[in-house]
């Protein structure tokens, strides 16, 4: 018998539940369904060129990368 009061009580007050948003619910045949807009982005954008170039003095690379001394 609890079970079923249980059960009941339950039903019924489901049918006390808010309605379902309509909007998302919308055919996708609709042709007046709002649609957002898509905005064009190239694949290469923000892309960075790496080309080949001529080898560099190693040692004058260094000197510029390397921590500056408190005397110099």
């Amino acid at each position: 018998m609890k079970v079923f009061v249980a059960a009941t009580t339950a039903a019924l007050l489901s049918a006390c539940s808010a309605l379902p948003n309509v909007e998302a619910m919308l055919a996708p045949a609709n042709s007046h369904a709002p649609v957002p807009v898509a905005r064009y982005v190239p694949v290469l954008e923000g892309t960075a060129g790496y080309h080949p170039v001529s080898p560099k003095n190693w040692v004058e690379s260094n000197d510029q990368v390397a921590p500056k001394e408190d005397g110099k």
